[in-house]
């Protein structure tokens, strides 16, 4: 049995699979796309194609996210990816959307407290958290992966309604834009 996503590309149903049980990762078809990324601009817009991009090189959405204001967080590359590399899908449960995930490492990097007693930083941090998770409720419907997909990726069935939609390819690159807009937005 195979599924196919909106872009025609058949993908065979045990690679899904495994994608559940091993992997975890938004790699799980080996689906690829032609160029990769070059240099970025000093902006941190990121668009629909580099976030599918990413995807297509095995990045989950929360190292995406992460990745892509890294230099402004005077965080290298390496250590952003590896540090998300765990939140993708949910924390591969469908739970917090790993575009949050991803945002709120950054936010926590750039505002959070390392001082005992230092309530001031904690509490800007806790409104900047705020502030993102409103947004982006606002702007995507929900930071759960599983309300906002309207499927549970943890489960097989749901998995397969997923790809059969193609929403990793389509609405998952868009989810990765606006939680950058937001960043932005909130980070200036």
């Amino acid at each position: 049995m195979a599924l196919k996503q909106s872009s025609k590309r058949t993908i065979p149903l045990k690679n899904c699979l495994n994608y559940i049980n091993l992997f975890c990762s938004f790699d799980f078809c080996s689906y690829k796309i032609g160029k990769t990324l070059g240099e970025k601009s000093m902006s941190t817009k990121i668009t629909v194609q580099e976030a599918l991009e990413k995807f297509g090189q095995g990045f989950d959405c929360s190292q995406v996210v992460l990745e892509n204001v890294a230099e402004n967080l005077d965080l290298d590359k390496k250590t952003a990816l590896k540090i998300t590399s765990a939140f993708g899908g949910g924390m591969c449960k469908g739970d917090t959307c790993g575009c949050v995930t991803g945002a709120l490492m950054a936010i926590g990097l750039k505002y959070g407290h390392f001082e005992p007693g230092d309530e001031i930083s904690k509490n800007e941090m806790l409104a900047k958290k705020a502030e993102f998770e409103k947004e982006f409720s606002e702007r995507n419907g929900s930071c759960i992966c599983r309300e906002i997909l309207k499927y549970d990726l943890s489960k097989p069935e749901e998995m397969e309604k997923i790809l059969e939609e193609g929403l990793l390819t389509t609405l998952c690159p868009k989810l990765v834009v606006s939680a950058c807009d937001i960043l932005e937005e909130i980070m200036e």
